[in-house]
């Protein structure tokens, strides 16, 4: 008996230590450098979360938690649609390569979600609004989203983006607050303005909305 018992435990620590999940057997990390320039980053300040192409495009404070999205199909290569790819961008290894790995979005997100900020009193009819809530809602595939977004970051609008396909309740979000207005859209970008939604990019209306930012 107590001969026996050694191989047993030896039997188990093998058994243990050599299980894989298929995921980790199939689906390839992504390999992330400073120069990366097919993935989307997405990250998270005080004002929300924002999307952005490039590396150097991550505000320093916000690096060393940022999901990775490869571009181009509109998945994570495989990845299941429960996890997502989390890199810690501040400092690569010696191959130039930065830290990525895979966790749940739920684990993500409440990780790097700030606390949602209360809603601003409605402005004073001719008056233009102090401040905006701007709600982007997108895909990682969609060109006219990257356009609009491109349009909030060039002017410095702090904005929520939203993917329809991988942020749990966005497309929900996005089809309430549209019907709400009367509005049954077909596609994205869809963005909310202060309350108001607008379907596609539309740059005039958006430009009107946000005067006074």
């Amino acid at each position: 008996m107590f001969r026996s018992f050694p191989f047993i435990v030896a039997l188990l620590f093998v058994s243990c230590t050599s299980h894989a999940t298929p995921e980790s057997q199939s689906v390839p990390t992504p390999v992330v450098r400073e120069n990366s320039t097919n993935f989307a980053f997405t990250y998270a300040d005080a004002t929300g979360f924002h999307a952005v192409e490039r590396v150097a495009d991550v505000p320093l404070a916000a690096r060393g938690t940022v999901r990775v999205e490869p571009l181009g199909d509109g998945t994570s290569r495989g990845l299941d649609p429960a996890r997502v790819w989390v890199a810690d961008l501040r400092t690569p290894g010696a191959d130039g390569r930065f830290p990525v790995r895979a966790e749940t979005r739920d684990a993500f997100e409440a990780r790097a979600r700030p606390t949602p900020r209360a809603s601003a009193p409605s402005a004073a009819a001719g008056t233009p609004a102090a401040t905006a809530d701007v709600v982007l809602y997108s895909t990682s595939w969609c060109g006219v989203c990257r356009q609009a977004r491109a349009f909030f970051q060039e002017r410095g609008v702090a904005f929520v983006e939203r993917d329809i396909e991988n942020d749990p309740g966005a497309r929900e979000e996005m089809m309430q607050k549209a019907r709400a207005q009367g509005i049954n859209p077909r596609g994205v970008p869809v963005i909310d303005v202060h309350g108001q939604i607008i379907p596609g990019f539309d740059r005039a209306r958006i430009a009107s909305l946000l005067t006074g930012i």
